[in-house]
């Protein structure tokens, strides 16, 4: 019973590798969070969209086949492509990250002018 599920679960990751890596985060979402990840200023945001199962389903596969167990050929591509997968990722955090510090600086650096101007 299991193993049916699980046999699921990778389909289901492996579809969830067509989506966008990097989506549009609702306002809904960000109700509780304080403003500080927002990539804009209209209160959506981005995020980086690789779902962590992906991840658990790879390393789940890889020991099931290190104990001889049938593993869905879904699972052994995916886990071809686990450093791929895992090096997108980690490009997509990088990139959300450096240009949240980015915009954060722009924003200081348009704060400071505007009150310097007001200040004139």
């Amino acid at each position: 019973m299991y193993e049916r599920g699980w046999r699921r679960a990778v389909e289901v990751a492996g579809q969830s590798l067509r989506a966008s890596l990097l989506t549009r985060r609702s306002v809904s979402v960000t109700a509780e969070d304080d403003g500080d990840d927002k990539l804009d200023g209209d209160g959506g945001g981005y995020v980086v969209n690789l779902d962590p199962r992906v991840i658990e389903l790879l390393h789940e596969a890889k020991h099931l086949q290190l104990m001889n167990v049938d593993v869905p050929d879904t699972a052994l591509a995916l886990c071809q492509q686990q450093a791929r997968i895992t090096d997108i990722r980690d490009a997509c955090v990088c990139t959300y990250t450096v240009t949240h510090l980015i915009l954060s600086v722009f924003r200081a650096c348009a704060t400071e002018a505007s009150q310097h101007e007001s200040d004139v």
